[in-house]
């Protein structure tokens, strides 16, 4: 994957790519698509090299916006959304990070939603 030039676009980027890139970013362009699901932050279960309260401390270190998708389907891991006051680690759901002080946006499964 590549960090694409000109449209500040970054899609299918590694942990390991982002994180050696991040300083290169121009903050006020760039978000970060954080995928809540309750496996968001199990990072032993999903196979991740990198720790991704590493990538949303480091991201939010250097300026970048967090935009949270919540899952809605039970077959993709949904939870109900206080259960991510449990699952997230602690230091990421108090100052500075406070990840959730921002409005998650609801991901359903169909276009009805």
């Amino acid at each position: 994957s590549e960090l694409a030039e000109g449209n500040n676009l970054i899609s299918n980027v590694d942990f390991e790519e982002f994180l050696e890139h991040i300083n290169e970013l121009p903050s006020h362009r760039v978000v970060l698509l954080l995928y809540l699901n309750k496996d968001a932050f199990d990072d032993e279960k999903s196979g991740k090299e990198m720790r991704t309260s590493v990538l949303v401390k480091k991201a939010t270190d250097f300026g970048i916006q967090l935009v949270l998708m919540h899952e809605q389907d039970p077959e993709k891991g949904a939870c109900p959304f206080n259960d991510f006051f449990q699952l997230t680690p602690s230091d990421l759901l108090d100052k500075p990070y406070n990840i959730y002080n921002t409005l998650a946006i609801p991901l359903h499964a169909s276009l009805e939603h």
